[in-house]
């Protein structure tokens, strides 16, 4: 996994409308507030029930999130598809860095 530069968030979703580009940064905001930094390779993780249950609270599109902002390099996890309960552990990693998530909320 690779942390993804800064100079690629202009580019972020031109295609999305302004409150979808928003919610994809949203859930990369709740994983630094309640995910863990990995000592192996410094980016933080959490684990996908976890997640589910912070972020449901949210919004109850968790996973359709994801989904959109793993295609945008934002976050990253095994697997096609998450499901409650059979992925609980499954590990959500964030490729993005605080500022980067910072300056895609400033825009």
């Amino acid at each position: 996994m690779t942390i993804v530069s800064p100079m690629w968030i202009p580019k972020i979703a031109p295609c999305f409308p302004k409150h979808i580009e928003r919610e994809m940064v949203q859930v990369c905001e709740v994983i630094v507030e309640y995910g863990r930094v990995s000592k192996r390779t410094g980016q933080v993780a959490i684990q996908f029930g976890e997640l589910f249950r912070v972020y449901q609270f949210i919004s109850d599109k968790v996973v359709g999130m994801l989904l959109r902002a793993r295609k945008h390099k934002m976050v990253d996890f095994e697997g096609e598809m998450l499901f409650q309960r059979r992925d609980e552990e499954v590990v959500i990693t964030l490729l993005w860095t605080p500022e980067q998530i910072a300056a895609a909320l400033a825009k």
